[in-house]
């Protein structure tokens, strides 16, 4: 994406409310109208400190954005990349991954997904602490103008 596609671009971000050490498959797909676009999407684990600084994510894709450089520097960002010339419209962050050991660590209570699209206002949605259960996975589906949850896509029939 050209540094000017960056500056158009706006972020938006979903907030997941978890427990800390708690885990669950997060499942991120795009619409099929964006399958010929390149779509990053970080998956950033948030605790009550950094909580701030995320609430304005203006330039957060900015080539060299101090927010976005320092979660990555210490672990704490989970990157989908999603389009043209990308394996698949769905991705999934296990349980599993040893990025929750690095959010744990952080004492973590958010999981802000923030996708770079090419128009789109800022969008959080929550899913409260206590509705959170460890074995159901969290489906979000992103569209060409914000984030959102969603429903597991239907299964395809033989």
């Amino acid at each position: 994406m050209t540094s000017r596609n960056h500056r158009r671009a706006l972020t938006i971000a979903a907030v997941v409310t978890l427990l800390v050490g708690c885990k669950a498959n997060v499942n991120v797909r795009i619409e099929p109208s964006l399958q010929n676009s390149t779509v990053q999407v970080d998956l950033v684990g948030v605790n009550i400190p950094e909580q701030l600084q995320f609430q304005d994510l203006k330039g957060y894709w900015e080539p060299g954005n101090g927010l976005r450089r320092t979660a990555r520097d210490r672990g704490m960002v989970y990157e989908m990349k999603f389009g043209a010339g990308e394996p698949t419209t769905q991705q999934q962050l296990s349980k599993t991954d040893k990025i929750w050991s690095n959010w744990k660590r952080n004492k973590m209570e958010w999981i802000y997904i923030i996708a770079d699209l090419p128009a789109a206002p800022v969008s959080r949605l929550v899913i409260p602490r206590d509705s959170w259960e460890d074995s159901d996975p969290v489906w979000v589906l992103v569209q060409p103008d914000r984030v959102v949850f969603t429903a597991p896509p239907p299964k395809e029939s033989n």
